[in-house]
């Protein structure tokens, strides 16, 4: 009888989970928000292709999305093979996002570097969403989340 109880309470823990298969260097969940989805592989590449209108990495790429309470949130990931080239192309963005000519006709507005979460942690505002864009070692992240909980998940996640 305790073994079938035991057995029981195992299968419900596991099934009140995201039920999301995690096997990335994403986070199972931001703040409240629960990971949704994986994308990864070529069908992450070319939902990043996409967004960008051109091929803009080679390297691997993984999105995911969360969700939770009446919040939502994407974060995508890409893993460099070195940090200087994750750093480099983090440089590149940023300076094609404060480019009124590229990043203001995309509608981003209101970049600036937050030097209190990082050297490396930049912010914008698009379509009443932020958007936070960083560097930690070999990974670069882009963070498009809701506003009402933008600061708490970007402070989980450059911690």
């Amino acid at each position: 009888m305790r073994r079938a109880v035991a057995i029981l309470i195992v299968v419900l823990l596991i099934g009140c989970g995201s039920g999301v298969e995690n096997n990335t260097p994403l986070p199972n969940s931001i703040q409240e928000m629960q990971l949704q989805k994986v994308i990864q592989g070529e069908e992450a590449d070319q939902v990043i292709t996409n967004l960008h209108q051109k091929k803009v990495t080679d390297q691997q790429n993984y999105i995911g999305e969360y969700a939770g309470g009446d919040y939502d949130a994407k974060l995508y990931l890409t893993v460099y093979q070195h940090a200087d080239s994750a750093l480099s192309d983090l440089n590149k963005m940023n300076q094609r996002i404060q480019d009124p000519h590229v990043g203001g006709q995309m509608g981003f507005q209101h970049t600036r570097k937050l030097t209190s979460m990082g050297e490396h942690v930049y912010m914008a505002l698009q379509n009443q969403r932020a958007h936070y864009f960083y560097v930690d070692g070999k990974h670069l992240y882009w963070l498009d989340v809701d506003p009402h909980v933008a600061m708490n998940a970007i402070k989980q996640l450059v911690q």
